[in-house]
């Protein structure tokens, strides 16, 4: 594991790490395709259909409208519940033989895979949080270091309601609207909270009233909690790119960016707008020189793709017998482990110093 601990001294400033979602917190109760089957089959199925012809059926009818309609179909304006209803249907119908794809199956098969009807956390998922919480703790200080968890998943919009469904507590979700596809976006939209702040502030003196500041917006004060098992969300649906691909990386740095801003904000918005603002801003908008480190089960997709896009990466390999390679972790309090120990390596004489 020595590719992991880095003496670079921005990773003073703290640790961002992120996780790939499906296959690295939680997994299918049961194979999917006996899933879908066993749906089909409350929903009124009539034909004789296996379980691995159903398989090879669905990986070809998920290829095809992939293939035709990327993302979910969403640039062409189609729900993501019809895609898979199309997905579902494409599955089935070669296979039916005469019989009728009951009509509800679509949509019943849609809300089963949205929820812990579906899925279930691996055995170390929440002991994990309860680690990285703890050290959260350790770090608490606002004017110190930060440890933040992000989720960066290839998902549709069903991401969030499938992470709390299974009992996490998830912060904000990367949507289109914010302004951070690019950090002068990021910055400008930060620059101008302040400048609202310092007019408010000119005000009521004038008025000869205290004030209580934060930008009016309100942006992104209260995003960060730590008491949030996940402090954002990433998916490749609301981004627009996957995994492997660098933007979907990308666009999860500068959305964590606000998150120690909106710390420090938290703490004492006034103090932290008096307090070289300007600086201040211009640290959050460069990431804050958080080390970065991205942690997955998909080898090309989040190992090799976090590491084309220049950050430290851990591959989890949950399954694999024999030694692992040193870019190899085997279970989710391993790496809890590491990020206690990188912690305490890097960041624990700056939050010291800090109080």
């Amino acid at each position: 594991m020595g590719n992991i601990f880095s003496s670079n001294p921005k990773s003073r400033l703290g640790i961002c790490l992120t996780l790939d979602a499906f296959g690295t917190l939680y997994h299918p109760k049961r194979p999917i395709a006996v899933q879908y089957l066993e749906v089909a089959r409350r929903c009124g199925l009539k034909a004789n259909i296996q379980v691995p012809e159903l398989e090879a059926s669905f990986r070809k009818a998920f290829k095809d409208q992939s293939t035709r309609y990327p993302n979910y179909g969403k640039s062409k304006g189609m729900s993501v519940e019809t895609w898979w209803d199309n997905v579902v249907y494409g599955a089935f119908h070669p296979l039916c033989h005469g019989h009728e794809v009951p009509a509800s199956l679509g949509s019943t098969l849609f809300r089963h895979f949205s929820s812990r009807d579906a899925y279930a956390l691996y055995p170390d998922t929440l002991p994990f949080f309860q680690m990285m919480r703890e050290l959260r703790e350790k770090f608490s200080d606002p004017k110190g270091p930060i440890i933040l968890v992000g989720v960066v998943t290839n998902s549709d919009n069903r991401a969030r309601t499938i992470l709390t469904s299974l009992g996490l507590q998830v912060g904000p979700e990367w949507q289109p609207s914010f302004d951070t596809t690019t950090y002068a976006g990021m910055k400008s939209g930060l620059l101008a909270d302040l400048e609202d702040v310092k007019d408010r502030r000119r005000e009521a003196r004038r008025e000869g009233r205290k004030f209580e500041g934060s930008p009016a917006s309100g942006r992104t004060l209260h995003w960060y909690k730590p008491t949030d098992d996940i402090n954002y969300l990433v998916t490749s649906y609301a981004v627009g790119h996957e995994k492997p691909e660098p933007e979907i990386f990308a666009m999860a740095d500068i959305f964590a960016a606000n998150f120690p801003m909106s710390r420090l904000e938290q703490s004492s918005p006034d103090e932290f707008l008096t307090r070289k603002p300007f600086k201040a801003v211009n640290l959050i908008c460069k990431g804050f020189g958080l080390t970065r480190i991205h942690v997955g089960d998909d080898f090309e997709k989040d190992y090799q793709g976090a590491k084309d896009s220049d950050r430290q990466a851990l591959h989890l390999c949950r399954d694999k017998t024999g030694e692992l390679k040193n870019y190899q972790i085997s279970n989710l309090l391993e790496l809890a482990t590491f990020i206690n120990l990188m912690a305490d390596a890097n960041l624990s004489d700056t939050a010291t110093s800090s109080k």
